[in-house]
């Protein structure tokens, strides 16, 4: 497991200090950490290239709890987008289950 420091900023930026414990799954700030990891996550991709436009909304993905819907009217597009995910995500020190991920169309191509 590798070491981890963290810093808290309220009107400043505090002294960093070692975690000395890792949040499991069950723990009550668990599913707030997540949830902030991955807002942090999508604000590092650039997807605006691969929106949908729906009723004059431009959409690339929906988000809720731990589920997420990626969404694109390109196969290849769909694929890089999935790809900078689970890019993003390993950097976080997350992954994804491949075992829970589907992928549906509705395309002929």
């Amino acid at each position: 497991m590798r070491r981890v420091q963290l810093r808290i900023k309220l009107e400043i930026t505090g002294e960093e200090f070692p975690i000395e414990r890792e949040v499991r799954e069950g723990d009550p700030i668990s599913p707030k950490l997540f949830s902030a990891v991955i807002e942090m996550i999508f604000r590092r991709l650039s997807w605006e290239r691969f929106e949908l436009n729906l009723n004059g909304e431009n959409l690339s993905h929906l988000r809720v709890a731990d589920d997420l819907v990626l969404f694109s009217e390109y196969p290849r597009a769909l694929e890089k987008m999935l790809q900078q995910l689970s890019d993003e995500s390993a950097n976080a020190g997350l992954s994804m289950n491949e075992k829970m991920t589907k992928i549906m169309s509705n395309s002929q191509l």
